[in-house]
Order: C-alpha cells, then sequence, then structure tokens
C-alpha cells in the first residue's frame, strides 16, 4: 500500500479518535456535570428537607412556646382577674367591716406599733368631733394635742403590756371630754393583734365604753341602797321595840295564863267540893226517906 494511502488512513483514524475521544471526553464531562448537578439538586433537596424539617420543627417548637407564653398569659390574666376579684371582694368586705363598725355605740380604734391610727368608726368621730382625715396617720399628742397632758398620760396608759407584752389592758375609769366639753367616764380597753399574714404582732385595737349613765346609776343606786339601809335599822329598831312589847305582852299573857290556870285548879277543887257536898245531900236526903219510912210504916201496922 503506498505510504501516501497509508498516511491518509492513518490521519483518519487518529482523526476519527480524535473526534470519537472529544465525544467520550463530552460525554464523561456530561455525565460528570449531570452528577454533579444531580448531587447538587440532591444535596439541595436533602438541605431542602432538613431546612423544611427543621422549619417545622423550629415552627412546632415556636407555636409550643406561644401556646404555653399564651396558656400562660392566660393562666396570669385568669389570676390576675381573681386577684382583681378578690381585691373587689376584700375592699367590699372591708367596707361592710366598716360599716359593720360604724354601727357599734361603742369606741373603737386601731393603731399600728408606732401608735398611728389606722382605724376609727364613727361613734370615735362622733365624740370627739374629728373627721378620718384628721385622724389616720397620727398620733395621739397630735390628734388631741388641746388636751390637757394629764389626760393623755391617762389616756396612754397600757402601751408597755399591749405592745411589748402583747398582753391587754384595762383602764376602768377614765374621764374624757367630748367635743361639746361635757365629762364623761370612760372604760377602756386595749388589746394587742396579730397579723396571721406576716405572722407577727400588728399594733393594737382599743374599746372606748361610755359607763357615765352606769355610774350615775351606780351612785343613785349606792343613795337608795343608803336610804334602804336606814330604812331597814329603823324598821330593825321598830320590830326591836315591838318584840320587847310582845315579849312583855307575852310574859304578862303567860303570868294571866297561870292565874287562869291556878283559878281553874280553885274552880276544879270547888267542884270536887261542890260534887262532894251533893253527894252527901242525896245521901242525907237518902236517909231522910228511909227514916220518914219507917215512922210511915209503924203507924200504918197500927192502924191494922
Amino acid at each position: 500500500m503506498p505510504s501516501e494511502e497509508v498516511n491518509r488512513i492513518k490521519t483518519s483514524w487518529i482523526s476519527y479518535r480524535l473526534e470519537n475521544d472529544f465525544d467520550s471526553r463530552l460525554i464523561i464531562f456530561a455525565l460528570i456535570a449531570l452528577i454533579i448537578v444531580l448531587l447538587i439538586l440532591g444535596t439541595f433537596l436533602l438541605w431542602n428537607r432538613l431546612l423544611r424539617r427543621q422549619v417545622s420543627l423550629q415552627t412546632e417548637k415556636l407555636q409550643k412556646e406561644l401556646n404555653l407564653r399564651k396558656s400562660v398569659q392566660e393562666e396570669l390574666l385568669a389570676k390576675n382577674q381573681q386577684i382583681t376579684n378578690m381585691n373587689t371582694e376584700l375592699e367590699m368586705t372591708q367596707r361592710e367591716l366598716n360599716n359593720l363598725i360604724d354601727l357599734v355605740p361603742y369606741h373603737i380604734f386601731a393603731k399600728e406599733k408606732d401608735g398611728r391610727y389606722v382605724l376609727v368608726n364613727e361613734s370615735f368621730l362622733n365624740f370627739y368631733g374629728l373627721t378620718k382625715p384628721s385622724i389616720l396617720g397620727r398620733q395621739d399628742h397630735e390628734v388631741f394635742e388641746n388636751y390637757p397632758k394629764s389626760f393623755l398620760d391617762s389616756y396612754g396608759e397600757g402601751q408597755t403590756e399591749v405592745y411589748d407584752q402583747h398582753k391587754s389592758f384595762v383602764i376602768d375609769e377614765i374621764e374624757i371630754p367630748d367635743a361639746d366639753g361635757n365629762t364623761h367616764i370612760m372604760r377602756l380597753k386595749k388589746i394587742p393583734y396579730f397579723i396571721w399574714k406576716s405572722k407577727e404582732w400588728g399594733g393594737m385595737l382599743g374599746v372606748t365604753i361610755d359607763i357615765t349613765d352606769l355610774k350615775h346609776a351606780e351612785q343613785k343606786m349606792e343613795e337608795l341602797n343608803e336610804k334602804l339601809e336606814a330604812k331597814v335599822e329603823r324598821r330593825a329598831y321598830l320590830l326591836n321595840e315591838t318584840n320587847r312589847e310582845l315579849e312583855l305582852s307575852m310574859y304578862k299573857l303567860q303570868m294571866k295564863q297561870s292565874q287562869l290556870e291556878e283559878t281553874n285548879l280553885l274552880l276544879e277543887d270547888s267542884l270536887i267540893n261542890l260534887r262532894d257536898t251533893q253527894n252527901q245531900l242525896i245521901d242525907l236526903k237518902s236517909s231522910l226517906l228511909l227514916v220518914d219510912l219507917l215512922l210511915v210504916f209503924p203507924m200504918k201496922l197500927t192502924h191494922l
């Protein structure tokens, strides 16, 4: 075979091989590119799925947190509403308690540990001619600044017993002038009270009772008792005198009774003597009848 033909065939083969190699490379490159694309796509899909899963988990977590927050918020709102209702009920109870305390005819007050007033009723205010703003949050020397010191000393007795020793203290009698200047005799009782919420002694509760009418009644009773005792003594004297007269009359009566008994004895003796005399007369009469019979019988015999 001629060399030219051989060269031509060789050249054709080389060209064919080159073309085939280029096509193979293209296919390989295409396959590699396809594999890379598929890997990228798979990775993207996997990453997308993972992201969706993560987003779903995060969404679910956020939803749970939102539900929890919503539940907590609803619970807080419910508790807040409950607290509001409790505060409303507490205010109503406090108002009703104040109304009930205002209906009590005695003077009622409450103080904190430092002696400042935190509660007073209408009876207390009316007696002293005060208002709640003028007394609440103040101490005795501020409220009763126009009263003499002797009154404050007497009114403030028992502070140590109540505040320090937690014991009740009673002032049996204390004279207190009212808003019109009229003096009243009062009985004041001071009582310590315990706050269970804070578990400590809170202060003092005071109750003042007007015993003026009672003391006047006791005074009148004492006067009546004195008069009654005088009358009883007078009547006892008269009764003793009457008893003496009765004893004397009884003695005289006993004497007369003794005399009557002696007279009865004499009468009985006289009756006995009379009966004896009567019996003797009967015997004598019987003897006379017998004598008459004896006298008459012989005369009858003589006639015969």
